[in-house]
């Protein structure tokens, strides 16, 4: 379990890092487009990382105690989005972060043991069939979608690649097991599209406040319906607070700046004559 809880803190440090710069990408005017792109590419190599270390996580710890972990990013993003602007971290911030903090580790500790769990062809449909209807919603919302829309369909997309990521075996070559590596990565590149246009179009904190609520909610009730993680003996209150505790401290993000409107990544980096 250590592993696995290394392995999530240092993942959510990634995280935190890479979505201020994937924002810097798409809202810093004052650097030209090569910059941005350079920017915006780093961030998401430094995501890569940081989701190969989130699949170490997924292997060693239940599912919500892993994204429960990975979900501190959101204070490691609102800390740095204000550093990085030279504004001074509002104590809202402080305290909003702290709050999420609490939560996810009120949530982390009402969960039992992990349980090793196969790959069954019952996992397969239902993840293939989520994947479908995250597809299609997000193509639905991507052109016109607020920000808060977008990072829940990022976070329901990146709750099937940690159903998908506990499910891995490296030494299972099968069908069933080429499949679920396959949806892994169908999930992993719908939440990726989909959470990057939510930062063209929100805070950095606000957006990634959003996506790990939803994550980190989804994968509680995944991993107990799905996955056969068990919730301790009397830890349902203080799991059920620290829900209440997440998404109080997601609603005071997502109004500590006001929602701002920014271009897409892909519209910023194509050429001038070919942006929609």
């Amino acid at each position: 379990m250590l592993i696995g809880v290394v392995a999530a803190a240092l993942a959510s440090l990634g995280y935190g890092a890479a979505t201020v710069l994937q924002a810097g990408a798409v809202t810093s005017h004052h650097l030209d487009k090569a910059r941005r792109r350079w920017l915006f590419v780093a961030g998401l190599a430094l995501d890569g990382v940081a989701w190969l270390l989130s699949l170490v996580a997924f292997g060693h710890l239940p599912l919500a105690t892993a994204e429960a972990v990975l979900a501190s990013s959101v204070a490691v993003t609102a800390i740095l989005a204000d550093a990085a602007a030279r504004r001074r971290i509002a104590r809202r911030t402080w305290v909003a972060g702290s709050m999420f903090a609490l939560g996810a580790t009120l949530i982390a500790g009402a969960t039992g043991p992990v349980r090793p769990h196969a790959v069954t062809p019952l996992l397969l449909v239902i993840s293939a069939a989520t994947l479908a209807v995250v597809i299609v919603v997000a193509a639905g919302v991507y052109r016109r979608g607020s920000a808060p829309l977008l990072s829940a369909v990022a976070g329901v997309a990146f709750t099937g690649t940690a159903v998908c990521g506990r499910l891995l075996d490296p030494t299972d070559l099968s069908v069933a097991a080429v499949l679920d590596v396959v949806l892994l990565v169908g999930f992993s590149g719908a939440g990726v599209v989909t959470f990057a246009r939510a930062l063209a179009r929100g805070t950095e904190a606000g957006t990634a406040a959003v996506m790990w609520t939803t994550e980190l909610i989804v994968a509680l009730v995944a991993g107990v319906a799905l996955l056969g993680d068990a919730i301790r003996p009397a830890s349902t209150v203080p799991a059920a607070a620290g829900i209440g505790g997440v998404v109080a401290a997601c609603w005071i993000l997502t109004r500590t700046n006001e929602t701002r409107t920014r271009v897409s990544p892909t519209e910023q980096f194509a050429p001038s004559g070919h942006r929609r």
